[in-house]
């Protein structure tokens, strides 16, 4: 079983990230990222949900404008908008995703990232080596 330890700014963060099994609850999880000091000073916040070797899942609110500089996929990944809309940029062709659409983004692809809207994604990563 492996735990993220809580830190000054989520005291109540330790939470179990990798077992047999984890259940997610996801709108806790994106209460709380909306409800913490970091989203009302910064364009985002995040917070990691799962982890293991081979597979990461993240959940991310994103403010109206807030971008995500040109990166390159370190894993085949899955961006699943759950509320909002984002922009995503791939060699200047535009993909705009909307709520309750996913975009699938293979390893070694640059992308960059823009919420049109107060946005909530959750991003899976697998295969990062």
């Amino acid at each position: 079983m492996k735990y993220n330890d809580a830190t000054n700014k989520r005291p109540d963060g330790e939470r179990v990230l990798n077992d047999r099994s984890v259940k997610i609850d996801i709108a806790a999880n994106v209460k709380e990222i909306i409800n913490e000091e970091t989203w009302g000073k910064n364009d985002r916040n995040s917070i990691t949900v799962f982890k293991n070797s081979v597979m990461t899942i993240v959940l991310m609110a994103l403010q109206q404008m807030a971008e995500m500089q040109p990166r390159e996929a370190e894993g085949t990944m899955c961006m699943q908008v759950l509320e909002g809309t984002i922009e995503v940029v791939m060699e200047g062709n535009i993909e705009t995703i909307y709520d309750g659409e996913l975009l699938a983004i293979n390893k070694g692809n640059f992308y960059s990232v823009k919420a049109l809207e107060k946005t909530i994604v959750l991003l899976t990563v697998a295969g990062v080596e």
